[in-house]
This record gives C-alpha cells, sequence and structure tokens, in this order.
C-alpha cells in the first residue's frame, strides 16, 4: 500500500539521518535556540498547491522527533514543535490560494512557547479541500495574539476576526 511504502521510506531516511549524524531535534535538546521573527509574506498567489499552502510551525522531517513527513495522514504519527523554537511578528497579505488539495494550513505552535503574532491581512483560500481539518479549515494549536484582517477567508480558528464582510454579489470597486 501507499502508507505502508511511505512508512518504510520514512524509517529509512530516519536511519540514514541518525548514521549521519544530523542534528534538529538533538540541537534543541542541548540548549540551542532558533528564532524566526518579523516576516512578511506579500502579493503572492498559489495555484493547485498539492501539499500545504500555508504552514506555519515546525518543519517536515524525517530525523527522529521531527514532525513526521506522514503527519497527519498516518495513524500514530506525530508533530511534536520544539519548544527552544519562537515564532512571532509572521505577516501573510495579499495571499491567494486557489484549488489546494488540501485543507487551508497548518499554525502549530509549542504549548510552552506559543507563535506570537500572526498576522493574516486578506489571505484568501478559494476552493479548499475539506482533508483533513474539514470545517476549521486550519490545524491551529498554540498561537497568541493572531489576527485575521482585510478579506481573510477562511479565518483560522484560533485568530480573532477583525475581517471586512463581504456583500455577496457585489463587484468589488
Amino acid at each position: 500500500s501507499p502508507a505502508a511504502a511511505l512508512l518504510a521510506l520514512d524509517a529509512e531516511a530516519q536511519e540514514q539521518q541518525q548514521e549521519m549524524g544530523a542534528g534538529g531535534a538533538s540541537e534543541t535538546a542541548t540548549g540551542m535556540s532558533a528564532e524566526i521573527s518579523d516576516v512578511m509574506y506579500e502579493n503572492i498567489v498559489i495555484h493547485k498547491p498539492t501539499q500545504w499552502s500555508i504552514w506555519v510551525g515546525p518543519q517536515q522531517a524525517v530525523y527522529a522527533g521531527a514532525c513526521s513527513l506522514l503527519w497527519p495522514w498516518v495513524p500514530g504519527t506525530s508533530c511534536p514543535v520544539p519548544r527552544l523554537v519562537s515564532i512571532r511578528g509572521i505577516s501573510l497579505r495579499n495571499v491567494t490560494v486557489v484549488d489546494p488539495s488540501y485543507s487551508a494550513g497548518v499554525l502549530l505552535g509549542n504549548e510552552l512557547n506559543p507563535i506570537r503574532n500572526i498576522r493574516f491581512d486578506s489571505v484568501t483560500v478559494y476552493n479548499e479541500g475539506s482533508i483533513p481539518w474539514g470545517e476549521d479549515s486550519y490545524k491551529c494549536e498554540h498561537v497568541l495574539g493572531g489576527f485575521a484582517v482585510g478579506r481573510t477567508s477562511p479565518v483560522p480558528p484560533c485568530f480573532r476576526n477583525g475581517t471586512v464582510p463581504q456583500a455577496s454579489g457585489v463587484a468589488d470597486s
């Protein structure tokens, strides 16, 4: 099955990564930290993405302790978020996603070190897939100060909604 093949590939890649001494999770376990802050993504159009169109959170990788490449598709896989990686001040403005294969996206912070001050300004996803998040559209955990403005749609469930209501059937001026 495709899932079994992916599991075998994931296990083989983890083994190779450990043999090469790659860091990642082990580096953060020894006290190293990282910060991603004050980043603006602006004026982006994404057509028919086959992977996640919006992802703010841990890197999906194949080393031990990483967010599995198979998450959330294969039962038993996980996506741990390193505590020592700080994400703050991220802005997306005028981002349009058309016909994504999956739900709108993923916003994952750490319980003890949440994503802080993330803003969506006119981030619009058209004809999103319902898999895997259904009506929520986003996997949204451990986010503080999430705010949606402009014509953002759908609004992530962990954000405050400050969007402009859209009148149906009225053309933009």
